[in-house]
Parts: C-alpha cells; sequence; structure tokens
C-alpha cells in the first residue's frame, strides 16, 4: 500500500505448549494487543468420569435379562482451555469380539464443560459383552482426545 512505510518481522514460535498468549502489533506508535489461546490434541483432551451401566429404572448393574434396556451412562469433561469439537462413541462387542452396537454423538464442548451422555439398547442373546467409550477429534482423523474405559457385562 503506499500510505506507508512498512517493516514487516515474521517471528516464529513454536507455540506447541497450550497456554494464553499475547501479541502486540504497533504501527507508527498505535499499538494493539490480542491474546490467543492454544489447546491441546490428544488423549487427555477430554476426561470420561463415573462411566457404568444401569438398567430400565436407573439402578447400577452388571448383569441384565435378555430382551431388557441397557444403558450406558458416562460423564465428559472438556479439560481443556480452548473448545473442541468431538465424537464421543460407545461400541458394544460378544464375546467373540463381534461388534453388536455401535452409538454415537458428534458435538461441540466448551472449555471446561462437563455434560452427560446416556445410550441406551436392548440386547436379546445372553452372555458376556464389554462396552467401550471413546472420544476422537472426528471419523475422518480419528484421534483420540481421552483414555478409553471399558465396561464389562452380562445378559442373562
Amino acid at each position: 500500500d503506499a500510505d506507508g512505510y512498512y517493516n514487516v518481522q515474521q517471528i516464529v514460535y513454536p507455540y506447541d505448549e497450550v497456554g494464553i498468549y499475547n501479541v502486540t502489533v504497533s504501527y507508527w506508535g498505535v499499538y494493539n494487543t490480542t491474546t490467543f489461546k492454544i489447546g491441546m490434541l490428544g488423549v487427555n483432551t477430554f476426561a470420561v468420569l463415573d462411566a457404568d451401566t444401569f438398567d430400565a429404572i436407573g439402578s447400577r448393574t452388571l448383569v441384565f435379562p435378555r430382551g431388557q434396556p441397557i444403558h450406558i451412562s458416562a460423564t465428559i469433561e472438556n479439560t481443556d482451555i480452548i473448545p473442541h469439537s468431538f465424537v464421543y462413541i460407545v461400541q458394544i462387542k460378544n464375546k467373540d469380539g463381534e461388534v453388536v452396537f455401535l452409538s454415537w454423538v458428534s458435538s461441540i464442548m466448551g472449555a471446561g464443560q462437563f455434560v452427560k451422555n446416556t445410550v441406551g439398547t436392548v440386547i436379546n442373546t445372553p452372555g458376556r459383552y464389554t462396552a467401550s467409550l471413546m472420544i476422537w477429534d472426528d471419523w475422518s482423523n480419528p484421534t483420540p482426545l481421552a483414555q478409553p474405559i471399558t465396561l464389562t457385562f452380562t445378559v442373562i
């Protein structure tokens, strides 16, 4: 632009640490300061809390009659300082490792926010089952954002 002299300096910092950073820009004695946040992306971005299995009336249990509702509930927390989009996945496998149920919720969660998720299903075949609760960045880039949680229950 022809309205003045520009001296551009580009300084590249390896902003790989989570934190709040301040940037000040000056131009002919005029200053402007802004703040930006760098969050994390990895298995400690979210926490899965209070994961358990419940029956139709909300009682904790590990044994379900076949054909009765099975509710899998967990509270998830964004432990980061910035909002994150995520996919919360509940996968149930039978004793042979075959997936018999898959459910997911995609959303965005604010920094420090908690949300309780409950997913329900009905299983008609008796046996031992394993539910895996996972939080990923998204389907196309499945970066784990929390340690997976495994719950085991029995259908009789």
